[in-house]
Formats: structure tokens, C-alpha cells, sequence
């Protein structure tokens, strides 16, 4: 979906009404109670996985996932920093009444267990995942940019940007970035998470921690 609001983003005007689609199932499954919890306890937005028509999957599976509640608030973030930046007071109304609330509860999520563990992308590995902590960075920081151009605020999101960003040093093992922290799983942590933190998170900071691992790949 990111993809697809970059796309929109630099022109492709075609795709507004799947973005449009995609904001309003995500408003309804994260209402759903699912196995990770509901929306009320706060648990409920780390659930990875939902059947097409918008209901709960009960099956086992690597749960809880902490990483789409910050990819999904950056590519609606995208989406809504440019319904701002039309100045057209209809897509205005749209950023604040249909994208924001969703987005708002993704940035509380990640405000609130970003410092506990679930698995990472590949679904393999339970513990802290670099690439997690990279996306949940970038939410934080973005989240609460957009929520001032609201005339809003998301003190969470000021609060707790910097101690996920000081967290995020952790991973560095003197030679590279460790892709899973806090883990049983007996990995070298040499794995292309990393290089894929890089390019979600957009942030420079990322980049001193991949010189070794990009080493190590040559």
C-alpha cells in the first residue's frame, strides 16, 4: 500500500479510490477482536493476519506482529499529507475525518508496545526485530509531524520517538546490525531485515549500521 500511495503520490491519480478502499476496511478491522485482542485493550492492532471479508483468523500463527501498525500509519500518513497539501477543504475534511482516527490508533499501538517483542516480517522469529523498531521509528516521527498541520497533537508519539530511537542502537553488535534481539533463536542475525529497515525507514541514521552488514554481504 505504500507503494501504491507513492504511485498516487507522483501522479497516478487512478489509484485514490483503492487508497479510499483500503482506509475504509482498515477502519473496520481494526475493530474486529481477534486472538491478539481488541482494539479497546489496545492489544488487538498487533494481529497480522484477517480473511478477506474482514473477519478474525483463529488458526495458529506468528502472532502478535508490531510492524503493521506503523507500515500502515506511514503509507496513510503519505496519503494524508497529501490531501493537505491540495488545500482543497473536502480533501482537508477526508486527512482529519477518515485517515487521521485510523492512523491515531496505529501511532497509540506503537507508542505502547514498541518496547515488547512479537515476530518479525518473515514471520520465523519471535523477539525484537530491527526492522519493527526502524518502521515504529518512522511512525512516531512522521505521526507527530502530520498531527501538528492538523493543529492536533500526538504526545505519544513526541514522547516515545526519541526511547525508540535510542532502543534501536541496541541491535548494533560492534560489527553490524542484529536483525532479532531479545530472542531464543539461535541466528547469526546476519539477515537483509536490516537492509530492508533501511529503505522503510528513510531515516540516515539507519545507514552506519548497515557498512558491516553490507560487508559481510561482499
Amino acid at each position: 500500500m505504500k507503494m501504491l500511495v507513492d504511485e498516487f503520490s507522483h501522479g497516478n491519480t487512478g489509484l485514490r479510490s483503492y487508497i479510499q478502499d483500503f482506509v475504509k476496511s482498515q477502519a473496520i478491522i481494526q475493530t474486529v477482536t481477534n486472538p491478539s485482542g481488541s482494539l479497546s485493550s489496545g492489544r488487538g492492532l498487533g494481529e497480522p493476519k484477517y480473511y478477506a471479508n474482514e473477519t478474525r483468523f483463529n488458526d495458529p500463527w506468528g502472532r502478535p506482529q508490531r510492524d503493521g501498525p506503523s507500515l500502515r500509519a506511514t503509507a496513510l500518513l503519505t496519503y494524508a499529507n497529501w490531501l493537505l497539501d491540495t488545500r482543497k477543504p473536502a480533501d482537508a475534511k477526508e486527512a482529519k475525518e477518515k485517515v487521521w482516527p485510523v492512523v491515531l490508533n496505529d501511532l497509540n499501538y506503537v507508542a505502547q508496545y514498541w518496547n515488547q517483542s512479537g515476530f518479525d516480517l518473515w514471520e520465523e522469529v519471535s523477539g525484537s526485530s530491527f526492522f519493527t523498531v526502524a518502521s515504529q521509528h518512522r511512525a512516531l516521527v512522521e505521526g507527530a509531524s502530520f498531527a501538528k498541520r492538523l493543529g492536533q497533537s500526538c504526545n505519544n508519539c513526541e514522547s516515545q520517538a526519541p526511547n525508540v530511537l535510542c532502543f534501536l542502537q541496541t541491535f548494533w553488535n560492534g560489527k553490524y546490525a542484529v536483525a532479532n534481539i531479545n530472542t531464543a533463536a539461535q541466528r547469526t542475525g546476519i539477515d537483509a531485515n536490516t537492509v530492508l529497515a533501511s529503505i522503510i525507514s528513510e531515516f540516515p541514521f539507519i545507514q552506519p549500521y548497515l557498512n558491516g552488514f553490507v560487508l559481510l554481504l561482499l
